[in-house]
């Protein structure tokens, strides 16, 4: 999936301008890294990430991303999940918290060194959300399989934060608790694991964290 974040309308001194500011470089330079594919009808440029084109009938270039990738200026914060949490949240998990936030936006997903022991999440996901998980994703009570522990694996996109209701319970994989608010993401995107320390609740990354962030 894709998302139209640029569309051409002015001239090219100016798009590299407002281009710059999304990815950090130039349309221009970015062009002679790209690969392109042009006949006499139009003319693509991609790179894998970004893709831009232009057809005989287009004023200028329409630029496309693929979702989840991080424009230049956007910030990123972190949060952190013991197993088995943290790779549910590759299955479309629903993540619920006992505090709330008004944070929406990009989200490194990072799992702790240590992960829940089994009776832990018996207590906190309940005898039904439990089996679901061994069940779903045969990890049959030993966490201690995972080898995303201690490695930021993913990102995802924080669109809402609101009370959790008793039908959340299969989309988080606890009991319902109405103390619990329900922490929404949308395109979550595996990228390549890299080490992570963990903080308890938000950290914000520096542009030099955000640099390791790589798609697969």
């Amino acid at each position: 999936m894709s998302k139209l974040v640029l569309t051409q309308t002015e001239p090219d001194e100016q798009f590299d301008i407002r281009f710059k500011e999304l990815f950090g470089i130039t349309f221009t330079d970015w062009q002679k890294t790209a690969m392109v594919n042009a006949n006499g009808e139009m003319i693509e440029y991609n790179d894998g990430r970004i893709f831009a084109g232009m057809t005989a009938y287009d004023s200028g270039f329409k630029v496309y991303v693929r979702e989840g990738i991080i424009t230049a200026n956007e910030p990123v914060w972190a949060l952190s999940w013991r197993e088995p949490y943290a790779s549910l949240m590759l299955q479309g998990k629903i993540e619920t918290r006992f505090w709330s936030t008004n944070y929406r936006g990009l989200v490194l997903i990072c799992a702790t060194k240590k992960h829940f022991p089994p009776k832990e999440v018996r207590r906190i996901s309940g005898e039904k959300q439990t089996n679901r998980i061994n069940h779903d994703f045969d990890y049959g009570g030993d966490y201690t399989r995972s080898r995303l522990c201690g490695y930021a694996f993913a990102t995802g996109r924080l669109v809402d934060c609101r009370p959790m209701y008793p039908h959340d319970e299969n989309d988080c994989y606890v009991e319902y608790n109405p103390n619990l608010f329900c922490f929404v993401f949308k395109e979550v995107t595996r990228i390549a694991p890299f080490a992570w320390t963990g903080t308890q609740r938000w950290k914000v990354l520096t542009k030099n964290q955000v640099k390791q962030i790589q798609y697969l």
